[in-house]
């Protein structure tokens, strides 16, 4: 592609052609048809949840309004000691107040509503709060963490109810995992009690009641063996309101207050250099990158509003646009579905033409022309298009090819009026050369704000050539910004084919000090330190070692019952011992490695849940995995034949039994033919389209292929409902690999409907597979178990290596984030010190986009 980056004072010079056949990777540029737009509709209650989250946090934003403050819970002290009192609890006396708090006055009622010179009516009314406290508290099951409902929604009888669960059985070690469970439980519930000293200082000491027989080692080996219980214990907060994240919301502030300074400019006709913004946004992958785009957008949409209400006719129609840009067509969606759940009107650029959401009109889509065949002519015809829109589009979602163009289109408009905001997802992926040149060339035409977001965005310092090309475009003033974020959302353990666990101090060939800083300097290994990991490390602790293990005998329990906790512990344990110790061991004999050829027969019930396969050629991984499985059972084409015919049975069946409730026959008659229906219905009761024991980790596989004694029967899973349209359609080696509880994400074929069946499927855990190559180490936010890295160590960036540790995440109450290599020549390339990310070398897009401005 030439370059294309004009400069201020000159024209947008014209495109000759893009620079990859994007069809390479999946993606398909026909227009979206009404079942795709189902499709992309098609989101969970939680994701909608979210949605108006970000649209509430948006509207606080721009009208100035304080954040959203963490959810408390406000206690009636007087009336949170006559409960403990009735039910015997132990409460600190001498921190009682003598009247009641602020707190309590509000939950308790004010003066107004409480006459004083009535002592008795305020009397009789706790009175009657307080037996129907006790009454509910009664209704709590024994034994069990006292649900929110069981209480009515109020605080005093809930804290009560939890304080008895807590002290029931608190003796013994029989019940490690329930003490554990009620103290991850305690720990979340302290949190919206974090204001209420008095109720904090008894909880805290009902949990050390609870933990008085207990050691940090023992709690630590039951927390190795049911992780489980740190993200989903009894008590869960959910019925607390959704917060943003610190980071998405300064990325937001930012941006906006960029725009603000560029209209204020722009409404004074001020003569001074329009401020233009190149921020960069790091963060960890799925952390928040995409929603990111849902929640500028609906920022955008409350600051569009201002600006159509100045007073030039010029300033009123500079609509700014949020434009994302990812060469992934799964992410696209993904973000397409989040401003669907916050109800921001968007647009999908497939191929330079563009396709607007159903939100963007008020009554039915109008008819269009057929669209004209040069790039730059379906940009002026996409961008007529949208201004057509009964509610205009505030987000584009874009693939490169369409972000190049349209960008280029509006170069003007990024330096004379407000601008748009550019989100550009993984700028320095390594995908291939085109995508990386496709990067450069958005960059060479950036908006007047510009967002970069990946896990490893490089620094300003590596951007030299353009951070001088944006100051040769705009002006001077180029504000330079970054916003990074530390956050770990859960722990990966290293494993093998087998399970066994493989702690980074097993693994890094270096001494205890410099693993240490080096696990400092690296969030994406600081989270391999996993309550297995963890408990690895304290067991091989040498006996020399007498400070490390005097530390840990002095841990106390509540450090197992936190993730973020034991990382720290690690790290103290690893600065504490001998500098020089060194704890690696060979292990080229020791691991595992997955075989491909077994991971959907014999080695399927060691690897429960969802696990995500990244590799070099990711057809070939389909081919060898599911050809032992596959070759088992009958062709597709007989398996459909033979389930037509039987839904033929079954809807015949339905008509009759239709027809003879309205026919107006003898009882005997009826009678009869209700006989012979029920006995219809019983030789014709419609089977699956596949068999159940073709389905990977299905009960019927496991006991085809495994010894049930040996499988974790809680993740089992059930055949994938396939759309009929994708079934019929698409391609069939791929719909079998559906069927069969294993999908490839990117096809040659560029089968959208495939696509977005195959998306929405995952995100709802239905496959025990996915299958993904190049193209999806970057970006794919699909929820999974583990991540099964099939890599030549030889042809793997350590750019890469942060990503794919970071696809693996917590999708239910059973799961474990896992990492698994296919080799330990692998696993040990991951903690060398040479292969480490760098800062200090420079970025590939920073040294194309020179070479293009040279």
């Amino acid at each position: 592609m030439t370059s294309i980056g004009g400069g201020r004072g000159g024209s947008a010079p014209e495109i000759d052609a893009p620079a990859c056949d994007h069809k390479s990777w999946g993606t398909s540029f026909r227009s979206l048809s009404a079942t795709d737009w189902e499709r992309v509709e098609n989101i969970s209650a939680n994701v909608r949840q979210v949605g108006r989250m970000m649209k509430t946090e948006a509207l606080r934003l721009v009208t100035g309004e304080a954040k959203c403050t963490a959810h408390k819970l406000h206690i009636n002290t007087t009336n949170y000691v006559a409960l403990c009192g009735d039910w015997k609890l132990d409460v600190k006396a001498e921190t009682i107040p003598s009247k009641l708090t602020g707190d309590a006055l509000k939950r308790g009622g004010t003066k107004k509503k409480i006459n004083a010179k009535k002592p008795c009516v305020k009397e009789a009314m706790d009175k009657r709060a307080r037996a129907l406290d006790v009454e509910k508290i009664k209704s709590t099951p024994p034994g069990s963490c006292p649900r929110w409902d069981c209480v009515d929604a109020r605080p005093d009888a809930y804290v009560v109810a939890f304080r008895l669960w807590l002290n029931k059985n608190r003796k013994g070690k029989g019940n490690t995992s329930e003490h554990i469970d009620k103290i991850v439980s305690a720990q979340q519930l302290m949190k919206l009690l974090s204001h209420e000293p008095l109720v904090l200082q008894d909880i805290q000491s009902d949990i050390a009641n609870c933990t008085e027989d207990l050691s940090f080692v023992d709690a630590l080996e039951v927390v190795g063996r049911n992780e489980n219980l740190l993200h989903a214990p009894s008590f869960s907060s959910s019925r607390v309101p959704l917060t943003l994240y610190e980071e998405q919301r300064a990325v937001a502030e930012s941006v906006l207050a960029c725009m603000e300074e560029r209209m204020s400019l722009l409404r004074h006709e001020s003569q001074q250099e329009l401020p233009t913004l190149l921020l960069r946004f790091c963060t960890p992958p799925s952390t928040g990158k995409s929603s990111a785009a849902a929640y500028l957008g609906a920022m955008i949409e409350f600051y569009s509003r201002e600006i159509r209400k100045s007073a030039q006719q010029a300033l009123r129609r500079a609509v700014p646009y949020v434009v994302y840009e990812c060469y992934s067509e799964n992410v696209r969606f993904d973000v397409a579905k989040m401003c669907v759940a916050a109800a921001i009107p968007f647009a999908i650029f497939s191929d330079c033409l563009a396709s607007p959401s159903h939100s963007c009109y008020a009554q039915r889509r109008p008819r269009k022309k057929p669209p004209p065949v040069a790039p730059n002519a379906k940009i002026a015809y996409s961008l007529e298009l949208l201004e057509q829109c009964d509610n205009t589009p505030v987000v584009l979602v874009c693939d490169p090819m369409s972000a190049i163009y349209f960008l280029n289109s509006r170069w003007e408009h990024q330096s004379k009026s407000v601008g748009d905001v550019l989100l550009l997802d993984e700028p320095t992926d390594k995908i291939s050369d085109t995508i990386t040149a496709d990067h450069a060339s958005i960059l060479q035409n950036a908006a007047a704000v510009t967002v970069l977001m990946s896990a490893t965005c490089p620094q300003f310092r590596m951007l030299s050539a353009t951070i001088s090309h944006l100051q040769n475009r705009f002006g001077s003033n180029v504000r330079l910004q970054s916003v990074e974020s530390k956050r770990i959302t859960s722990p990966c353990t290293v494993v093998d084919a087998h399970g066994n666990v493989y702690a980074p101090h097993r693994v890094f060939r270096g001494h205890c000090s410099e693993l240490r800083d080096i696990l400092m300097q690296h969030l994406h290994l600081k989270r391999l330190y996993s309550p297995r990991a963890v408990l690895q490390l304290v067991h091989d602790i040498p006996r020399s070692e007498n400070a490390a293990i005097e530390l840990v005998r002095k841990l106390p329990v509540s450090l197992a019952c936190s993730a973020d906790a034991l990382r720290e512990v690690a790290l103290d344990i690893l600065g504490v011992c001998t500098p020089s110790l060194e704890l690696w061991g060979d292990i080229s004999q020791s691991y595992v490695v997955p075989s491909p050829s077994r991971l959907c027969t014999t080695d399927a019930h060691l690897l429960p849940g969802v696990s995500f396969i990244l590799s070099d050629d990711e057809h070939t991984v389909q081919e060898v995995s599911l050809t032992p499985l596959s070759s088992l059972g009958e062709k597709l084409d007989k398996h459909i034949q033979y389930h037509a015919q039987a839904r033929a049975r079954v809807e015949s069946g339905r008509v009759h039994e239709d027809k003879g409730k309205t026919d107006n026959n003898s009882k005997e008659d009826r009678l009869s033919r209700q006989r012979e229906l029920e006995s219809f219905k019983t030789a014709a009761a419609l089977p699956p389209l596949w068999p159940p024991w073709l389905c990977v980790n299905t009960k019927e596989h496991m006991k085809h292929f495994a010894d049930m004694r040996l499988c974790e029967t809680k993740m089992t899973q059930q055949i994938p409902l396939v759309p009929d349209d994708v079934l019929y359609h698409s391609c069939e080696t791929l719909v079998v690999g559906l069927l069969c509880g294993f999908c490839t994400l990117h096809s040659a074929h560029g089968d959208k409907a495939l696509a977005l069946a195959s998306q929405n499927l995952a995100e709802n855990k239905s496959f025990s597979f996915l299958n993904g190559g190049r193209s999806s180490v970057y970006g794919v936010n699909l929820p999974c178990d583990r991540v099964i890295l099939l890599f030549n160590n030889s042809c793997v960036s350590p750019e890469e290596i942060v990503q794919c540790l970071g696809r693996c995440g917590r999708t239910g109450k059973f799961s474990k984030a896992e990492a698994m290599f296919a080799s330990s020549a692998l696993l040990e390339y991951v903690f060398a010190v040479n292969t480490l990310p760098d800062a200090t070398t420079t970025c590939t897009i920073d040294r194309l986009i020179a070479s293009n401005l040279s």
